[in-house]
């Protein structure tokens, strides 16, 4: 049992640091990112500091326009032609500079401009036509990261959601090898009382801070303490993380089974189906988020896919913290109700080695005789 639980502990500290890691790319699947480049300051004050950098002068920011610009082929526009947040599109003659902050300066075939042509947090893309001056791509700080298109976004979103589920599968796999006992208790505590699980979860996630604030509060009563309180803090985090990673592996394998009742395989191919219904829960859990990554092109419905997608990561951490709880990262096996029925009677039996000597049977109450009347 000390060995055993031994590995639990180097488990769950090597999969907690691994959960570190898989946060953050999951994070940044569902972050925004509709602009490539945040604005925050003020048209006035952005312009202000790139005339500090910029090689080519800037116009004032009275003659930016926040709508799109489109120059007809055979029109022409004296320049400078700008828009703050919105593409310009030249397929005529602007005479003088196109300046876009926020927004692609699109140069079609037959479309010229004579002075240059300015992409402020955009670039400046050319569909056969010309610039006779300078091509400038302008940031916060220097040169621009040109935009993601929503389908280099969706794509990019599907590969961070791929490799954060190969990830936590690599995590799994560990587990298996060096726990496999601790994730099947968890996985059974969640799978025969998911309710008092997601209680627990619930209850786990509201008392996280206050714990650790009383954790901290009786070390500093000490001078010894006083040292100890950031150790502690690094524990207190790494078991927390612990219990969430092993909690949500356990959700995966519950979910891979299927919620059916099976023979439970022993030895090699205990751990073979465990990976297998682990792989297939991994899948189901990073499903809602791969199919957010896909509303990219779609804006308005964007939002909405990722908080569906949030919300169901959250009830399977939820839970299965609440199972890693409940089990004590499955140092504690639930019996099915049956089979503590079973054993409550079997331990009223006394066991013999004599053949042919009946075991002594659980008292009964014996009914009180009625007295004559």
């Amino acid at each position: 049992m000390r060995i055993q639980r031994r590995w639990t502990h180097v488990t769950l500290a090597w999969s907690a640091s691994a959960f570190v890691a898989l946060a953050l790319p999951l994070a940044s699947a569902t972050g925004q990112d509709s602009a490539g480049v945040g604005r925050t300051e003020s048209l006035g004050a952005a312009l202000e500091r790139l005339r500090g950098t910029s090689t080519v002068p800037l116009p004032d920011a009275a003659a930016f326009v926040s709508t799109a610009v489109s120059v007809a082929a055979g029109q022409s526009v004296n320049g400078p032609v700008a828009t703050d947040g919105a593409p310009i599109d030249v397929y005529g003659i602007v005479a003088g500079d196109a300046v876009a902050r926020g927004g692609d300066i699109v140069v079609h075939r037959g479309g010229l401009i004579t002075g240059n042509a300015v992409a402020i947090a955009g670039r400046v893309r050319f569909d056969g036509g010309t610039v006779r001056g300078a091509v400038v791509t302008l940031d916060d700080l220097g040169p621009a990261t040109a935009p993601l298109s929503p389908r280099d976004r969706a794509l990019r979103n599907l590969t961070v959601v791929g490799v954060s589920a190969l990830i936590l599968l690599v995590i799994g796999l560990g587990v298996v090898a060096n726990a496999s006992d601790n994730l099947q208790a968890v996985a059974d505590a969640l799978e025969r009382q998911y309710g008092r699980s997601l209680i627990a979860g619930l209850a786990g996630q509201a008392a996280f801070l206050p714990l650790l604030v009383v954790i901290c509060l009786a070390l500093v009563l000490s001078v010894i303490g006083i040292l100890l309180v950031p150790f502690a803090a690094v524990v207190y985090g790494i078991v927390a993380a612990g219990l969430v990673t092993i909690g949500l592996l356990a959700t995966a394998v519950v979910i891979g089974r299927g919620w059916r009742a099976a023979p439970v395989p022993t030895g090699r191919s205990q751990k073979a189906a465990t990976v297998r219904a682990m792989a297939l829960g991994i899948g189901a859990i990073s499903a809602p988020f791969a199919a957010a990554a896909l509303f990219a092109p779609w804006p308005q419905a964007e939002p909405f896919a990722r908080a569906t997608a949030i919300a169901a990561g959250w009830v399977a951490c939820t839970a299965g913290l609440g199972a890693a709880i409940v089990s004590r990262a499955g140092i504690r096996r639930i019996r099915p109700p049956q089979l503590e029925r079973a054993l409550a009677t079997a331990s009223w039996q006394t066991p013999t080695p004599v053949t042919g000597v009946a075991a002594a049977r659980r008292p009964a109450a014996m009914p009180t005789p009625s007295r004559p009347q």
